[in-house]
């Protein structure tokens, strides 16, 4: 394959499709020469040790390279001699970059994986930034396909294809000895995430979480982060809830009980993957629009986005027998080893990198 790569910011971390992406291009890797990664970076992040906390395996790829200034970034980008470089969702760097990349003939894809931007939501900066890159760009790999209607409308319709469902490592995610957590993740804590609709839910049960003994945790950062600290601490929550920042999720999921899902959007969810690979009994929001199948009460529990269902939930999983939980705990690897293999996703992703670059 001739060279391409995969572009992304670790200004702030990895979220879900990062991870994903990564481990997909990874597997591509062992397979094929030429698969490259760039990332955009800061002097405060060291993205290699990054890498290595969460568990991704970069000694694959042809090339691994970090720049701490857009300049040197689309630097590269134009003049590394890649065929094609693939990024995800829309910013003002990746636009320039894309309209740059069409004069040297290099092809691009993006991967949109923002729900906002596959909504056309958001601020108008975005929602025009989004029109302008989808016209431009060679390919769009669309995250959710429930939107895929909304987004033929301003861009021709064979140059979208959706993601293949999500996978996760079934190797570095698997059940481990359960200790009596409720877990919540994601690498960028906002509201449509959905932790202050958890931190209000364990409020209203915190005498139950604390007779039945068991813990909350909260993995992340992101601007609620502050917001949430201060409403644990103003509710006297400390001693059943901890925020954890930024660490490696596969350190803690597989020893949880339970993981949340309270986007808005669960399909096609990372953490939820990770989850059922570990053995977790997943707790989530209610979408009517989440694929059949994706999500199903063998091993998950459903409630409404909102504090009152979510501790409803909460508390009726916490009543269940000993041998209930452990069923859940059995059915939800089960599922797992079923539904979420990266091997669909390879062949999705080489196939468009090949498509592109002949």
């Amino acid at each position: 394959m001739d060279k391409c790569a995969l572009v992304l910011c670790s200004k702030t971390g990895f979220g879900g499709a990062e991870r994903r992406l990564l481990r997909v291009y990874s597997e591509i890797a062992k397979q094929q020469n030429g698969i490259c990664v760039i990332f955009q970076s800061s002097p405060q992040v060291n993205t290699m040790e990054l890498m290595k906390q969460m568990g991704l395996d970069y000694s694959d790829f042809y090339s691994v390279r970090c720049f701490d200034t857009r300049r040197q970034l689309v630097n590269e980008c134009l003049t590394g001699g890649y065929k094609a470089l693939h990024f995800v969702d829309s910013s003002l760097l990746w636009t320039l970059l894309v309209i740059l990349a069409r004069f040297q003939n290099i092809r691009t894809l993006e991967t949109v994986a923002s729900v906002y931007l596959a909504q056309r939501t958001g601020s108008m900066k975005f929602r025009c930034l989004s029109l302008l890159l989808w016209n431009v760009v060679d390919h769009i790999d669309l995250l959710y396909p429930q939107y895929a209607s909304k987004v033929e409308r301003v861009c021709k319709a064979s140059k979208i294809t959706c993601t293949p469902g999500t996978f996760t490592d079934l190797t570095l995610f698997h059940p481990e000895k359960k200790q009596k957590l409720l877990l919540f993740s994601a690498a960028r804590l906002s509201e449509d995430k959905g932790p202050q609709i958890l931190v209000a839910a364990l409020k209203q049960i915190a005498d139950s979480i604390r007779q039945y003994g068991y813990q909350a945790i909260i993995i992340g950062r992101g601007y609620q982060e502050n917001e949430l600290q201060t409403e644990i601490q103003a509710n006297h929550l400390d001693d059943i809830v901890q925020m954890l920042g930024y660490v490696s999720p596969q350190d803690y999921i597989p020893t949880a009980e339970v993981v949340f899902s309270l986007q808005r959007m669960n399909y096609p969810s990372q953490v939820v993957a990770e989850a059922c690979a570990s053995g977790c009994c997943v707790i989530a929001s209610k979408n009517a629009l989440d694929p059949t199948g994706f999500l199903n009460e063998s091993f998950a529990r459903f409630c409404n986005r909102n504090p009152q269902s979510l501790a409803k939930a909460i508390l009726a999983y916490l009543e269940l027998p000993q041998e209930q939980k452990a069923e859940l705990q059995k059915n939800a690897r089960i599922h797992a080893e079923k539904y979420f293999s990266i091997e669909y996703s390879v062949n999705y992703f080489s196939g468009l990198l090949s498509k592109l670059t002949r």
